[in-house]
């Protein structure tokens, strides 16, 4: 990978297995503060809307066979940032087939319309 002309999303970390990887999208500032979680707090920047494309570019690159995607929480865009998700699954399959999905959703503060865009994509697995 040195060298490339990719963006890299957060990088989470390589799981026990090969081919397979956590990434997370939206930045690495969450609107929320949960006890739990180890993410910075604040205002997170300006959605870029190029980063489902190179999220696809940098599964391709890895040569990934599953990808786990997670984000922070967006409590400052009306979607929730949902409509990044999706664009970023549709990405995901259209420039890597056969690479499967998990997807690990903020709860997108019960809109079920932002939920049900992340179901219309079809990820094998959605959970939060």
């Amino acid at each position: 990978m040195k060298g490339a002309n990719v963006w890299y999303p957060l990088f989470l970390r390589a799981a026990r297995y090969p081919g397979t990887a956590t990434l997370m999208i939206l930045g690495n500032t969450c609107t929320r503060s949960c006890m739990f979680c180890s993410v910075e707090t604040g205002n997170p920047q300006q959605v870029d809307i190029t980063e489902p494309l190179r999220v696809a570019e940098s599964v391709k690159l890895m040569g990934l066979k599953h990808v786990v995607i997670t984000s922070v929480d967006r409590d400052d865009l009306l979607d929730g940032g949902s409509k990044i998700w999706a664009a970023t699954i549709r990405a995901i399959r259209k420039h890597n087939p056969g690479v499967t999905m998990e997807t690990l959703i903020p709860d997108f503060k019960g809109v079920e319309e932002n939920l049900q865009r992340i179901i219309d994509v079809k990820p094998e697995v959605v959970s939060h």
